[in-house]
């Protein structure tokens, strides 16, 4: 067990229990609307049972961004762009560029208290359309959701003709 120890960003020494990852095309007609999405790769290591594997799939895969309220494992976070998210958050506009002739703001979002069912994190939000085109956030480090110690999501848009922004796979 020992010799399969990893570390954080940070450079905490943990054993992962279980790891998930997925990497699938996501396809959207919007009349009449449809979505589709096709599994390029899949691996699910730490548990060899495939019931914890969907488990997994119903508790953190249907996370929406734009959502006011985000679900983990049944706890309520307050989404970064919610409607009321200016008193769970702070707010920093860290750098601007471009990207793909884009003009791009890096946004850093913390929250309020430490203790707040909120995240940190960062977006990248188009200057012209005001979509997200990347964002990444972690819970808070105080955050109690039952037996999960950190949570990590990184989401990429890209921008479509027909259907403005659009998560990439």
């Amino acid at each position: 067990i020992f010799e399969n120890l990893d570390t954080t960003e940070k450079g905490e020494v943990y054993l992962p229990f279980l790891i998930k990852e997925q990497i699938y095309d996501q396809y959207y007609r919007s009349d009449p609307e449809a979505s589709k999405r096709i599994v390029l790769a899949d691996q699910f290591s730490g548990v060899n049972n495939s019931s914890v594997g969907a488990l997994l799939d119903a508790r953190f895969d249907q996370i929406d961004v734009y959502d006011n309220v985000i679900i983990l494992n049944d706890k309520s976070f307050i989404g970064p762009f919610a409607s009321g998210a200016l008193i769970n958050y702070n707010y920093y506009l860290y750098d601007s560029f471009y990207v793909d002739s884009m003009f791009i703001y890096e946004l850093i979002f913390t929250p309020t208290s430490p203790q707040n069912l909120a995240f940190y994190g960062y977006a990248h939000i188009d200057k012209e359309t005001w979509g997200i085109k990347e964002i990444e956030m972690r819970i808070a480090e105080k955050a109690n959701i039952n037996f999960v110690n950190d949570f990590y999501l990184k989401q990429a848009y890209e921008l479509t003709d027909s259907a403005g922004w659009f998560l990439q796979g």
